[in-house]
This record gives structure tokens, C-alpha cells and sequence, in this order.
């Protein structure tokens, strides 16, 4: 392991060392299809020992962020980050850049580009990109609602890790600049 690695490692754990773990039963949300595999698989761990086979080797575990409350994704997200930095390219690593990306409305703006459409097909365009913005509208307000989780110091180390990952300044189209940018917005007070 680098220098870097064991500085950003650090630096993830101390940032979230203070954050308390979701009451018991407070895993999962109510509504999760996998509720029960997620409240099995996490109850009673701390962020400092998550079951690394099992995220590894299981693209639905990986992927449970999705399905956990707020209190139980602050408390576990730093875990996800440091098993993360260990396996860059594993369903973990996409599942936490997932979580730190803004939802993009591409598919309500490809759907507004119908030129020379019947008024039919225009009505449904219009149906399609109303519903699209619905969705991105709820998924913004989720997405905003669980960066809003992380202190100042979490959000540097989150930083810290995005530059990590794709090691340096990422591509202005890709996921992981979208998510730099929106983190550093935040630190500045936006």
C-alpha cells in the first residue's frame, strides 16, 4: 500500500470517527426489497469491519447504500469508502460513485428534441419528459438530502477519495467531476 493510500485511508477514518451507528432495526428502509439480507448482513458491525467477501462478491450488497436510512448510510458510507480505495474497480467503488453523483436530467433533454414529431408523439414526448422530471427532481432532493449528512471534514476526505480514485482532476463529463464539483460547491456554502 502507498502513502497515499494509508493517507487517505486515515484521513476517511478520522473524519468519521464520531458518527454514531443507526439504532437497531434502522438499517434498512422499510421499503427495501432486500430489508432483511441488509439488516442481517450489517447489524451489529461497525463501518471499521464491514463483510468485505461479501460486498465483493455480491453486486446486490454493494449496491445496499441504495436501501439503507440516512443515519444507517452516514454511518456505514465510510466503510464502503475504504473498501473502495482498496478495490477501485469493483461493484463497491461504483456503488459509492453512484451515491456521490448528481442525478443528470440527459434524458428529459434527448426526450425534448422531437422535431417533426406527429401531435401524437409530441403528447407523448410531453408525458415521458414530465415524469423524467419528476424523477430527477425526487432523485435531487434524495441525492441532496444525503450529502447534506456529511460535515465539512467528511465532505474534504470524500473529496480526497473522488481525486483518488480517478487520480487527479476526472474528465468534466464524468460522473466523478459532477460529484467534485457539487462536494466543493457545498464547502464553499452553496
Amino acid at each position: 500500500m502507498s502513502d497515499e493510500t494509508d493517507a487517505l485511508k486515515s484521513a476517511i477514518a478520522a473524519a468519521f470517527s464520531d458518527v454514531p451507528p443507526p439504532q437497531e432495526g434502522r438499517i434498512a428502509r422499510p421499503s427495501a426489497d432486500d430489508r432483511e439480507d441488509i439488516e442481517s448482513t450489517f447489524r451489529g458491525r461497525h463501518w471499521r469491519d464491514m463483510p468485505v467477501d461479501a460486498l465483493l462478491r455480491h453486486h446486490l450488497l454493494a449496491q445496499s447504500l441504495s436501501s439503507m436510512t440516512l443515519e444507517a448510510f452516514r454511518f456505514f458510507f465510510p466503510g464502503f469508502l475504504l473498501l473502495a480505495v482498496d478495490h477501485p474497480a469493483s461493484d463497491v467503488a461504483d456503488a459509492v460513485l453512484c451515491h456521490l453523483t448528481p442525478p443528470r436530467g440527459d434524458q428529459a433533454a434527448r426526450l425534448r428534441d422531437v422535431h417533426g414529431a406527429s401531435r401524437e408523439e409530441q403528447e407523448l414526448v410531453r408525458r415521458a419528459v414530465a415524469a423524467s422530471d419528476s424523477n430527477i427532481s425526487r432523485h435531487m432532493a434524495e441525492y441532496e438530502e444525503r450529502l447534506r449528512l456529511f460535515t465539512r471534514p467528511q465532505r474534504d476526505a470524500i473529496l480526497s477519495f473522488l481525486h483518488f480514485l480517478h487520480q487527479g482532476t476526472p474528465s468534466p463529463d464524468s460522473d466523478a467531476f459532477c460529484a467534485i464539483q457539487r462536494l466543493a460547491e457545498m464547502n464553499r456554502g452553496g
